[in-house]
């Protein structure tokens, strides 16, 4: 297979035939960039080493601070995105652009409790932020999982599809009383914990091993994209740099320097209008935090070409931030892109009458490029990153010895094998036909795995595609096997649903819950904080588990105390009262007949397998190639915006002043903004929470 070369050649002109087929990981960055402008990135210089005699993390006093974290975390967070409809983790501040970010500002202030009253180790704030940073999305993933116990029983009453699905659900599913459902419609209701019990119960239990398996999985992955392949994950780059400072005792000089002072002000300038919009709304409100959409910038870009140029046009400074820390060829990447697909190939397209005007090509057209870029090219870079990463993985299952706190790797596969398992044997013993949906599993774990990749290199959030092609190429195997009619015809039998449940539950809830920071890359990324806060890898396993169950045994007893004493007729959780899973995912070629897979465009998938290849190859062949297949995922106008101003930003800082200038102005503004955008977000989106003062109304979602 593929060597991996751990020190590029001095001058990229000398290069000899066959230099290494494999370079293609961040030393390949390191060294493209510094061809295309001189930089030697911050993130590309620091390693992860064997981890050497390090302080506890996992203390008495990091859980106890991280369970009352949780407990006011929790309510507070579903307080906002159940109750204004603003998705903002007010305590941590995680949602202050499209990702979800770790809590940056809270970060900030545990330095300096720990600088200034000695309270904590650097270790104990990592294991402190990591509990944070998976927790404080947790709404998302809980309203997601009690739709099965409220709106299973509830929509029973107006949908018959519902209705047919009952006889197939297992015992503890779904209640089935509609008279122990209904108050939770209302509200106003003390929670019937005796009768509802057995059902939370049994979904507390599926959250707790789903949640798992995404753990091993990250725990697995961090021995490729971490400890190998170095990517920056720039989102953690905040993080690990002030962790870092602290860690040399250098932070209160840090927080000195001007960079650092003139980032925090300007975040918290931006963090303010981010507030403010919610009541002034002087531009299109979202239900995201700090997105400020450019309604001018759609109107131009109709007008200029017939108003086949559609997307989501928003400028979000946080994301501009984080990607200003990516490297440079990434965001290059990334900027072309966009360009060519979302700008130039609608305007020839329309200018050679190739599409007709008012027609969006993104998703119709010679090449729908949204599908390639949303759901196969995610899943081609998952295959490819399980390719080139084969000798590692491989190398991973020999016996070997761990320095004290390394996780050994018979732990990562041991749990992950245990927990994928598991999860496979509950669905067989639901009904499940094992060949869909093994098929469905896979999709979806190479699917996962190339967001993770993806977040890695870029910084940003992942996919919300992963169902298509994990449900779609399950069925199609189904109709093979004679599980599913092929004409679409709904086929009615336990294992028909249990299949279509058990692959849609999997991926992610359709895509809802792979935004959540219960995800893989989620939990991969916190990996990252290892060499610069010294801090165990195995404090940070359990740091994970840990996470979990303040999510499960907190934070679902909080859900439905605020489900039956709000009313979910009053709360905006997706899918908590509209049942989406269920209606959207479980009624189709099971109780109600659908047509078969369509517009989805299946030659993509060996197309984009091909792409990716191309491009992973040309990077690992040629150090002069800097085009990244990372970049491939991106399809919104969005990031064209916000990688666009960092790219420009990035570039100047470069180019103009210097590689030395971007490490010691350009980084200390970056990180500055971040903490100054969620600090602020914390403070007044935190009070509006408690008050119920600011909903989203109406919005450009």
């Amino acid at each position: 297979m593929f060597k991996l070369y751990k020190t590029p050649p001095e001058n990229v002109f000398s290069l000899k035939k066959g230099w290494p087929k494999d370079f293609y990981t961040l030393k390949l960055y390191k060294f493209a960039i510094s061809i295309l402008c001189g930089e030697k990135s911050l993130s590309e210089t620091k390693t992860v080493s064997v981890i050497e005699e390090l302080k506890a993390g996992f203390t008495v006093k990091a859980i106890i601070l991280a369970i009352v974290f949780g407990i006011i975390g929790l309510f507070a967070n579903i307080a906002t995105w159940w109750g204004l409809g603003i998705s903002l983790e007010p305590v941590f501040a995680g949602r202050v652009g499209a990702p979800i970010y770790p809590p940056y500002g809270l970060v900030f202030i545990l330095v300096l409790v720990s600088l200034f009253m000695k309270a904590l180790t650097i270790q104990e704030i990592a294991v402190i932020t990591t509990i944070a940073f998976i927790t404080a999305d947790s709404p998302f993933v809980i309203g997601a999982f009690l739709q099965f116990i409220f709106a299973g029983t509830y929509l029973v009453k107006t949908n018959p599809n519902v209705e047919a699905l009952l006889k197939y659900y297992p015992p503890l599913w779904t209640p089935g009383d509609y008279d122990l459902i209904a108050p939770a419609w209302a509200g106003g209701a003390a929670v019937p914990l005796g009768r509802l019990l057995p059902y939370l119960a049994f979904w507390m239990i599926m959250i707790i091993i789903w949640c798992l398996m995404m753990v091993f999985q990250a725990a697995l992955i961090r021995l490729q994209l971490i400890k190998k392949e170095r990517l920056p994950f720039p989102m953690m780059i905040p993080i690990n740099e002030m962790l870092s400072q602290h860690q040399k005792g250098t932070f209160t000089q840090y927080m000195k320097k001007l960079p650092f002072i003139a980032g925090i002000i300007l975040g918290c300038i931006i963090g303010i209008l981010g507030a403010l919009n919610y009541i002034i709304k002087f531009t299109t409100v979202f239900f995201a935090f700090g997105q400020f959409y450019q309604q001018w910038f759609a109107d131009l870009m109709s007008s200029i070409s017939q108003n086949t140029i559609q997307s989501w046009w928003m400028f979000i400074p946080a994301d501009a931030a984080i990607m200003y820390l990516a490297p440079l060829d990434i965001l290059s990447s990334i900027v072309i892109w966009l360009f060519i697909f979302q700008i130039l190939f609608p305007l020839v397209l329309v200018n050679t009458g190739v599409i007709t005007p008012n027609t969006n090509p993104a998703g119709t057209g010679p090449f729908p490029w949204l599908n390639f870029s949303y759901y196969w090219a995610p899943l081609a870079i998952g295959i490819w990153t399980i390719v080139f990463g084969y000798k590692t993985y491989a190398e991973s299952l020999k016996k070997k010895e761990f320095a004290p706190g390394e996780l050994p790797n018979s732990i990562a596969w041991y749990g992950f094998a245990a927990t994928w398992l598991l999860w496979l044997i509950l669905w067989v013993i639901f009904g499940a036909n094992v060949l869909p949906l093994l098929v469905g599993f896979i999709v979806w774990f190479l699917y996962t795995t190339g967001m993770v990749a993806v977040c890695g290199a870029t910084g940003t959030w992942v996919a919300g595609g992963d169902a298509v092609p994990a449900r779609f190429l399950a069925w199609g195997v189904g109709t093979g096997i004679g599980l599913f009619p092929a004409s679409g015809a709904a086929a009615k039998t336990q294992s028909a649903w249990a299949t279509m449940a058990g692959v849609s539950i999997t991926a992610s809830m359709g895509g809802v819950i792979h935004q959540n920071t219960h995800s893989a890359w989620a939990y991969t990324s916190t990996y990252t904080m290892v060499e610069p806060a010294k801090v165990k890898e195995t404090d940070i396993l359990k740091s994970h588990i840990l996470g979990i169950l303040i999510t499960v045994l907190i934070g679902v007893p909080v859900a439905v105390y605020i489900i039956y004493g709000t009313g979910i007729g009053q709360l905006k959780a997706w899918g908590l009262g509209s049942g989406a899973n269920i209606t959207g995912f479980q009624v189709p070629w099971v109780v109600a007949d659908s047509a078969p897979p369509a517009g989805f465009h299946w030659w993509m998938f060996p197309l984009a397998i091909v792409v990716v290849g191309i491009l992973f190859f040309l990077r690992a062949r040629f150090a002069w190639f800097f085009f990244s297949p990372y970049a491939l995922f991106f399809y919104s106008g969005m990031w064209l915006i916000n990688a666009g101003v960092a790219w420009i930003l990035k570039l100047i800082t470069l180019k103009v002043f210097g590689a030395k200038a971007y490490e010691e102005v350009g980084v200390p503004v970056a990180i500055g903004f971040m903490v100054g955008v969620t600090l602020m977000a914390t403070i007044i989106m935190g009070v509006n929470s408690a008050t119920g003062g600011i909903s989203v109304g109406p919005t450009g979602y």
